[in-house]
C-alpha cells in the first residue's frame, strides 16, 4: 500500500513538472522600446514556434514612388541673347542630338521659345536648340560691335535701328576687348587723355574700363581694314552723326556686345 502511495506521488510530481516547464509555448513580451523600429524597416511579428520568430520586412524600396516625367512645355519668348561660352546648336533638345552648328562665345542669337532648360534659337540661318544656361539676355535695346566686319549695330525695342561703319582697336596691339558690358556713363563733350594722345570728343559712351564708343573727327577713312594698322587704342571710333544717333538711343546700363 505504501508503495502505491509512493508511486502515485512520484507520478503526480512528474505531471506537475511537465505542466509548468515542459512543452507549453512561452510567448515573449514585446511591449518594450526594443520593438520600436525605423520607418525604413517595419517588423511584423506573426507567430512564435517555440524556437524563432518569423517576420516580414517592409522596406522603402518596396514602396511606390511617383516620378513626374512630364516634359516642360516650350513657351514663346522672342528676344536677342548672346552665348556666354562656346556652345553647340543641336537639332533636338537633348545632348545626344545632331549638331547643326557651333556658336562662338559672345555671338548673338535670336531666342524663339524656351522651356527654361532648353532654348529654341535662330543663328546663322539655322534654327536649333541650345541649353538655356549658356545664353544670356541682351535687353530690348543694345549695341553690337562686330570686329571682323568693323560694323556697329544698334538695336532698339528688339529691332535693328541702324548699322554703322566703325574703326576698333589696332589689331594685335590695342584690340578692343571681347565681351558684353553695360555703358556706365554718357558725356556730351570731353577730352580723352592717353600716353600718346589728348583728343576732344563730342559723344562719349564708355563700356569697359577706358574703352568706349565715341566720335572721331580726326578720322578720314572707315575702310574695313583700317583697324589692322591704324586702329584706335581700344575704343570704337565713329563718324559724329553716327555716334550722335547711338548716343540719343542708349542709356547708362545699355549693353554693348563685342565679338569677332
Amino acid at each position: 500500500m505504501n508503495k502505491k502511495k509512493k508511486l502515485l506521488s512520484i507520478l503526480f510530481s512528474i505531471i506537475m513538472m511537465l505542466t509548468v516547464n515542459g512543452c507549453a509555448k512561452q510567448i515573449p513580451n514585446f511591449n518594450n522600446d526594443s520593438d520600436v523600429v525605423s520607418e525604413d524597416t517595419t517588423m511584423e511579428y506573426q507567430k512564435y514556434d517555440g524556437f524563432k520568430l518569423e517576420e516580414t520586412t517592409n522596406n522603402q524600396s518596396d514602396k511606390k514612388i511617383d516620378i513626374d516625367t512630364t516634359e516642360k512645355a516650350f513657351y514663346n519668348d522672342d528676344k536677342y541673347m548672346y552665348a556666354n561660352t562656346k556652345i553647340n546648336l543641336r537639332e533636338d533638345y537633348n545632348i545626344n542630338s545632331n549638331i547643326l552648328d557651333t556658336i562662338d562665345k559672345y555671338e548673338k542669337v535670336r531666342l524663339i521659345s524656351t522651356n527654361d532648360e532648353w532654348a529654341f534659337v535662330s543663328f546663322n540661318n539655322n534654327e536649333g536648340y541650345v541649353e538655356s544656361n549658356y545664353i544670356e539676355d541682351l535687353g530690348s535695346t543694345f549695341v553690337e560691335v562686330d570686329i571682323s566686319d568693323q560694323v556697329l549695330y544698334l538695336y532698339v525695342d528688339d529691332e535693328l535701328l541702324n548699322k554703322y561703319d566703325v574703326v576698333t582697336g589696332t589689331k594685335n596691339l590695342h584690340d578692343t576687348t571681347l565681351g558684353c558690358n553695360p555703358i556706365y556713363d554718357k558725356t556730351a563733350g570731353r577730352y580723352l587723355n592717353g600716353p600718346e594722345y589728348r583728343v576732344w570728343v563730342d559723344r562719349w559712351m564708355p563700356f569697359n574700363g577706358g574703352e568706349g564708343i565715341h566720335d572721331a573727327s580726326w578720322r578720314t577713312s572707315y575702310e574695313k581694314d583700317a583697324y589692322e594698322k591704324k586702329g584706335s587704342h581700344g575704343c570704337v571710333n565713329m563718324k559724329f552723326e553716327d555716334a550722335d544717333e547711338v548716343y540719343k538711343n542708349v542709356d547708362v546700363g545699355t549693353k554693348v556686345l563685342v565679338h569677332e
